[in-house]
């Protein structure tokens, strides 16, 4: 009888440990807060009255800084992502 008490204490501890683990799991795989960098927006700046070539290098330059901003948090992600995912 005094067996199966052990093994009864034995499977309790077992079982905590699991549901301990699985927290710590489930933690570990969270995502951090989002950068605040990658909720920025961008705006041309263009003004009523600017020379269309003007307008159209401002609207250029904002573009491409909106495109690197989404290559860099695009990049970051799939970093963070993949460190969480089971493998």
């Amino acid at each position: 009888m005094d067996k199966a008490y052990a093994d009864k204490a034995r499977a309790g501890v077992v079982g905590e440990a699991l549901t301990q683990a699985d927290r710590a799991v489930a933690e570990a795989r969270r995502m951090p807060d989002y950068p605040p960098d990658c909720r920025r927006h961008h705006h041309s700046g263009v003004k009523l009255g600017d020379k269309l070539g003007v307008a159209n290098k401002k609207a250029d330059l904002a573009l491409g800084d909106a495109n690197k901003q989404t290559d860099a948090c695009a990049g970051w992600y799939d970093t963070t992502k993949a460190a969480r995912e089971p493998k």
